[in-house]
């Protein structure tokens, strides 16, 4: 099966049907007396919802370590 060569026709389409798939920029200074610092980022939505399910998932498996750590040190004996 051949496929039709891409052009700008079919990108701008391909682009405007999948909205999440444009990537977005963000550019931050920090400045602080003589300190500088400077970040750019550039990710898509989805990868951001993918970042979001990531930090959601290890905030909560915080909590059940913490109560583990916390039944094995109550368990242990003292002296």
């Amino acid at each position: 099966m051949t496929h039709p060569p891409a052009t700008a026709t079919a990108t701008a389409t391909a682009t405007a049907t999948a909205p999440l798939a444009v990537p977005q920029t963000a550019h931050a200074v920090l400045k602080a007396g003589r300190f500088r610092a400077s970040a750019r980022v550039r990710i898509t939505p989805l990868g951001l919802v993918a970042i979001g399910g990531l930090v959601s998932a290890i905030l909560l498996s915080v909590p059940p370590i913490v109560r583990a750590a916390g039944d094995v040190a109550a368990k242990r004996p003292r002296g």
